[in-house]
């Protein structure tokens, strides 16, 4: 019997017996796991805790898209990771590298944080790496917490926009795959040379870019999107002012807020609740959010690498209006 965790399948017995686990993913398919370490991590209270939390922020009931957890993204995060050959301290960090987020993931950073940076769960990180469990289970197997508290040395799972990062292309790949989109010759055509991942060729390097794009400006930054994720911080600010949650409720899971935010009898959380419930609210354009894009380095054809913008014009010219917020379309 399997049973179905939040995208991955769990085959009983794998973990005691043999110290191996089978994962299915819905976007690599089979992977089996037997590395003790990131099998007794995937375990531990702080990771499973990811099920609980919405990669999207807002939680499906009250978001305009069907989305999946923190922890399915973390996992697939581990399984690029290996399929690009990494070493095992950077599938550990890659693991290990959301369990930070908060309830509402970046949801936090309209409440306590920074919306257009959307860095909180970066600046608490080293606060969860050592967490007794996390912390112990890394000294069983040789490593020091402190390992993993900056986690940018780790070059194939972060790097600074606009490059590809494993974060990057889990997330984009996962909502593509999830809109029913062919990721297959986009996965193929990753290639990781000296920790750093790069495209084999133009045209997936123009289509990864295109649509992270598209995600950028349709989802992650569109009107939706922001409207929901103000609408949502502005009941937490409100419960979090007359005491109905308080700062430790945001490191358990979305359900357990949503529960105590919809037990409130205060006139102005019900009042957003019900907008986010029916999607009846009025749209505000002005609010920022992060910029996100990618600018891959790819091979030209005589095996030379290029920056995907010094010799795509259209692409330079396209990433030229994101970058000033005007419209534009993507082909």
């Amino acid at each position: 019997m399997n049973y179905q965790l939040a995208g991955v399948l769990w085959t009983p017995g794998f973990e005691s017996q043999s110290r191996r686990m089978l994962l299915y993913d819905r976007v690599y398919g089979s992977h089996r796991l037997t590395d003790h370490v990131l099998i007794d991590l995937l375990g531990s209270k702080p990771v499973q805790r990811l099920k609980g939390i919405a990669q999207f922020g807002v939680p499906d009931e009250w978001y305009h898209l069907e989305g999946f957890t923190r922890y399915e993204h973390s996992v697939g995060v581990m399984i690029l990771l290996d399929r690009l050959d990494a070493g095992l301290k950077e599938k550990i960090a890659g693991l290990l590298h959301d369990i930070s987020h908060t309830t509402f993931s970046h949801v936090i950073d309209w409440v306590y944080g920074n919306e257009q940076s959307e860095d909180y769960q970066d600046k608490i990180l080293a606060r969860f790496i050592d967490s007794p469990e996390i912390r112990d289970i890394l000294e069983m197997y040789g490593y020091s917490s402190k390992d993993f508290h900056d986690l940018t040395k780790f070059t194939l799972l972060e790097q600074e926009i606009p490059e590809l990062c494993v974060d990057r292309i889990d997330y984009l790949l996962r909502e593509m795959k999830f809109n029913g989109q062919d990721i297959e010759q986009l996965l193929n055509s990753l290639i990781n040379i000296d920790g750093r991942i790069y495209v084999k060729e133009e045209k997936s390097a123009l289509a990864l870019a295109r649509e992270f794009m598209r995600y950028q400006t349709e989802h992650w930054a569109g009107d939706q999107a922001k409207n929901r994720y103000r609408i949502l911080a502005d009941v937490l600010k409100i419960a979090k002012g007359e005491g109905i949650i308080d700062y430790d409720d945001f490191f358990t899971e979305d359900r357990f807020v949503v529960e105590k935010l919809k037990a409130s009898a205060n006139k102005e959380i019900k009042e957003g609740i019900k907008k986010l419930e029916t999607g009846k609210f009025e749209i505000m354009n002005d609010m920022p959010k992060k910029l996100r894009f990618i600018d891959p380095l790819y091979f030209t054809e005589r095996k030379v690498v290029k920056r995907l913008s010094d010799t795509n014009f259209d692409f330079a010219e396209e990433l030229k209006m994101l970058k000033e917020d005007k419209p534009h379309e993507t082909v």
